[in-house]
Parts: C-alpha cells; structure tokens; sequence
C-alpha cells in the first residue's frame, strides 16, 4: 500500500498581553504589538494568517516570556506604551508551523506555545 503524505506551512502571528490593564488598554496594546511585529519583521501578508492573543498577569512575566523565546530563537517584537511611564505592554512573534498529513494522519510541527513555560505565580 503507497502511502499519501501532504505537507502544508501555515504562518501564525502569536501577541501576548498583559491582564494587569483594563480591557480596553489590552486591545490597544496588543493592535500595537501586531502592528509593530508585521513593521519590524517586514510581514506584508497581515490578512491570511491566523492571529492568536494569549495573556501573562504582569510586566515581569512578559519580560520573562520575551526573554525564553528570544533564547529559542524566535524574533519577539516588544510593545513599549509611551503614555504608561514607556511601560512594556505586549509582545508579539511569528511563527511557522508544518502540518504533515499521512493517510488521513495529521502531525503538527513548530508551535511554540507547546513548549511555553508555565508562568505561575
């Protein structure tokens, strides 16, 4: 029996916020952020990835967050608010993931947020 194998690039665009604002300066920060990360990292393709927003509870943690995955070799974008004391508010990465199909099988490949440490308190 021949086996069937598809691989297909997916390209994601990861923002992690801070919970310790209000709702509505979590939205603006993490417009920043993205916005600043596709600037930075010259991604032009902004409508045909998926976006995924995760939360860490504080400046120290996502200090924390920035720090492992520039050390996993990720480019991490970091959102610095001008208005509250140029205070960092939110990060932002690319990352490309592989999904391998064989005979109806799915592998995915290249998610970070597998390996993210858990950040407790």
């Amino acid at each position: 029996m021949m086996s069937i194998k598809r691989t297909t690039l997916h390209k994601k665009q990861y923002i992690v916020v801070r919970t310790d604002m209000s709702k509505i300066q979590q939205t603006v920060q993490a417009a920043h952020a993205g916005i600043l990360a596709q600037y930075e990292q010259k991604y032009s393709d902004a409508y045909s990835r998926p976006l995924v927003i995760l939360q860490v509870s504080n400046k120290f943690k996502l200090h924390l967050l920035s720090l492992y995955l520039r050390m996993q070799g990720y480019s991490v974008s970091q959102f610095y608010e001008p208005d509250m004391n140029s205070s960092l508010t939110a990060i932002s990465f690319f990352v490309t993931i592989q999904e391998t199909v064989t005979n109806g099988r799915k592998k995915i490949t290249g998610n970070p947020v597998y390996f993210l440490p858990t950040l407790k308190q």
